[in-house]
C-alpha cells in the first residue's frame, strides 16, 4: 500500500488547521476560516477563490461609499405626496487588487527513522515544522498588512489612515497615562466620520496589552461579566485578567479586541536564537470587521455585493499539505511540506486606522 493512502492528505490537513495549544496565533481569529461560493455567492471575511480555475490575481469589485451615504444627496427631504420621486445617483464602482503569495515549509528526516521505529508523533512532528513556518510567514504578513504605516518599507500595507498617539490625539504614553480611554475613544469617534463606519475591532500587540492590564482606567472599571457573575471589578489588583480588559474595551468603547501575540525565532541556524512577539511592540488597529457577500462567477471579476468590513483575505490553498518519501530515484528522506496561497486585500482603507506611538 502507498504511503500517500495510509496517511491521506486530508487527514493532515485537518490536524494542521488545528492551531496548536503553545501559540495564540492572531491570523485564524481575524479571518476564520474561508468560506466556499455557494450558487455564486460566498460570505465570511475569508474567502475561497480556489474554484474551476481558480483566481491567483485580479481584482475585486466594490462599491462605493456613497452609494448609500449620498443616496439623498441635495434632494428634498420632505415633499407633498404625489411629487415626483428622487432618483439616487449610482456612483462609480471601484476595484480593489489581489496577487496571492505563496506562504510554504518545507521539513525533512532521514527515511531510515521511518523504517526503523518512526513513530506516528514523530511523523506529526515532521508536519508541525513544515506547518509552523506556513504560520510565521502568515502572521508576519498579517502584522504588516495592519501595522505597516505608508513611510515603512514592508512586505504587505494594507493603507489605512494613521493616528499619532501621543503627538495626533495628544494622549500620554501607555504606563504614564491616566486618560487612555478618552484617548481611545476619540480615535474611534474620528474613524466614524472619515471613514464612514462603526469600529467594531482592535487588534493589539501583547506589548499594548501588557500595559493596558495594568492601566489605572482599565483597572479602575466595573463591568457586567456574564448573568452567572453579576457585577465584576478588578479595583485594588495590580494587574488585570485579560478577560476584565477585554470586557472594559468593548463595553466602554465598543470594541471587541484580539491580542496578538504569537512568537518566533528569526535568527538564523548558527546564530543564538532568542523569542521574540511578531506584531509590532506599540501599535493597535481599530476598524470594522464584518463578513462581505462576495459573487464569484465565471468570467466576471469578483464582487462584493452591497456594504462591507474594510477588509478580507483571499485564499486558493490552505494548508495544502504531502508528507511521504521525497521525489527521488532513490530517496534518502521523508519530507513534509505544507503551503497555502492567499492574499490580504484593504476593501475599504479608510475604515480601519493604526494607532501608533503608544509609548
Amino acid at each position: 500500500m502507498a504511503y500517500s493512502q495510509i496517511n491521506p492528505a486530508t487527514v493532515l490537513r485537518d490536524y494542521l488547521l488545528a492551531s496548536p495549544k503553545n501559540q495564540e496565533w492572531s491570523f485564524p481569529k481575524i479571518f476564520g476560516l474561508p468560506a466556499a461560493p455557494d450558487e455564486g455567492v460566498a460570505t465570511g471575511v475569508a474567502i475561497d477563490m480556489s474554484g474551476t480555475p481558480g483566481r491567483l490575481a485580479g481584482s475585486i469589485v466594490v462599491s462605493s461609499p456613497r452609494d448609500l451615504l449620498g443616496a439623498a444627496a441635495t434632494f428634498t427631504v420632505a415633499k407633498s405626496v404625489g411629487a415626483a420621486r428622487d432618483n439616487s445617483v449610482a456612483y462609480d464602482r471601484l476595484t480593489r487588487s489581489f496577487d496571492c503569495k505563496q506562504f510554504d515549509g518545507k521539513a525533512r528526516r532521514e527515511k531510515q527513522h521511518l523504517e526503523n521505529g518512526f513513530h506516528p508523533r514523530e511523523e506529526l512532528h515532521l508536519a508541525d515544522r513544515a506547518a509552523y513556518a506556513v504560520r510565521i510567514k502568515k502572521e508576519i504578513f498579517t502584522a504588516d498588512f495592519f501595522t505597516c504605516l505608508d513611510a515603512e518599507n514592508k512586505t504587505k500595507k494594507g493603507g489605512w489612515t494613521e493616528l499619532d498617539w501621543q503627538n495626533g490625539l495628544s494622549g500620554a504614553a501607555l504606563g504614564s497615562s491616566n486618560t487612555t480611554l478618552e484617548v481611545l475613544y476619540a480615535a474611534v469617534n474620528s474613524l466614524k466620520l472619515t471613514g464612514a463606519c462603526r469600529p467594531n475591532y482592535m487588534i493589539c500587540s501583547e506589548e499594548v496589552f501588557q500595559k493596558l492590564s495594568v492601566d489605572p482606567q482599565i483597572l479602575s472599571r466595573i463591568t457586567t461579566g456574564t448573568p452567572a457573575a453579576g457585577l465584576a471589578s478588578v479595583i485594588g489588583m495590580p494587574v488585570a485578567p485579560e478577560n476584565h480588559v477585554k470586557q472594559v474595551i468593548k463595553e466602554h468603547i465598543g470594541l471587541d479586541l484580539c491580542v496578538a501575540s504569537a512568537t518566533h525565532m528569526p535568527q538564523a541556524a548558527g546564530e543564538a536564537g532568542q523569542n521574540t512577539f511578531i506584531w509590532p511592540s506599540n501599535r493597535v488597529w481599530i476598524g470594522d470587521k464584518r463578513e462581505s457577500d462576495m459573487s464569484i462567477r465565471p468570467g466576471a471579476a469578483p464582487r462584493v455585493i452591497g456594504d462591507a468590513g474594510s477588509y478580507i483575505a483571499v485564499f486558493t490553498e490552505l494548508f495544502g499539505s504531502e508528507l511521504g518519501f521525497e521525489k527521488e530515484v532513490k530517496p534518502q528522506f521523508v519530507e513534509a511540506v505544507v503551503e497555502s496561497h492567499m492574499d490580504l486585500v484593504s476593501l475599504y482603507p479608510e475604515k480601519g486606522a493604526i494607532i501608533y506611538n503608544m509609548f
